[in-house]
């Protein structure tokens, strides 16, 4: 009896949370009520807490790169009925199943946004480990090989355009307020499958600030600087210029994309809530 109404009381957190009610003392109150474990208070304070940043939060904030926001919307705890190791567990391993999924359109949207932006695939490969074989059967140019298991693929691009190199880097995440959408409404209506399909994407936005994005803050911050010292007459920039130049550069890239990251992905959720509450009429 114990326990289930202790599930019952996060599953009212959460539904507090997403109406935008007082859920921070909503949860104090659970905790005390019913000993929560150390593992669920400090992941849900820190995550859940966080989760309330607002676009202007993550635009003027230095570090808010709306990470909190992505974590809150993969995580949902009332779909599990299980101790609280096992249950992120089985988060991870759902998101993560879903996250894969999603590795095949992903690497050959890259692929073909770069190819009609007036660049040139120079591989295309995806890890045997997770289906590289199949696909290198049945898709022309796709190559198979066995990488990190957590490498799910890549796409070696060649593009002259700086717009062509931008777009090709950043169009897979035009799939972004799909998943928003799957993963809210998943939750709201207790759906795992449906709410697991749209983690995957969620993860995949959040998992581009190591990759994806930060190609894209390169572009925008580390290449037009090494262009730069290279007009003023530096053949070898990272010989001439020192570790530290570069690095600087590096973290200046990194910082960009992360920032685009974040606001990218508050955009696409704030759009699907308003879709969620003017079209599904949900009380968000």
């Amino acid at each position: 009896m114990v326990k289930r109404k202790k599930y019952r009381d996060i599953e009212d957190y959460l539904s507090a949370h997403e109406n935008g009610k007082p859920a921070r003392r909503h949860i104090k109150h659970t905790e005390k009520k019913h000993g929560l474990s150390r593992l669920d208070s400090i992941v849900e304070k820190f995550f859940f807490e966080g989760s309330d940043s607002s676009l202007r939060d993550v635009v003027l904030q230095p570090f808010n790169f709306g990470i909190p926001v992505m974590v809150n919307d993969v995580n949902y705890p009332g779909l599990f009925r299980l101790g609280a190791k096992k249950k992120w567990a089985a988060i991870a391993l759902f998101a993560v199943a879903s996250l894969y999924m999603y590795t095949l359109p992903h690497e050959l949207i890259h692929a073909g946004v770069n190819v009609l932006s007036g660049g040139e695939n120079q591989k295309i490969v995806f890890n045997t480990l997770y289906g590289g074989g199949i696909y290198e059967m049945i898709i022309p140019g796709v190559q198979s090989e066995l990488l990190s298991p957590l490498t799910g693929a890549y796409v070696m691009t060649v593009n002259p355009h700086f717009f062509g190199r931008v777009t090709s880097v950043l169009a897979p995440y035009a799939m972004t307020p799909l998943g928003v959408f799957m993963a809210l409404e998943g939750k709201s209506r207790r759906n795992l499958p449906l709410w697991a399909a749209g983690a995957g994407l969620v993860l995949n936005h959040m998992g581009g600030i190591l990759g994806d994005f930060f190609s894209f803050g390169t572009e925008l911050v580390a290449k037009p600087a090494v262009m730069f010292y290279q007009a003023q007459g530096y053949a070898d920039f990272d010989r001439e210029t020192g570790f530290l130049t570069a690095l600087s550069l590096m973290a200046a890239s990194f910082y960009v994309g992360a920032k685009a990251a974040g606001i990218s992905y508050k955009l696409f959720r704030n759009s699907i809530q308003y879709v969620r509450s003017e079209v599904f009429h949900h009380n968000i």
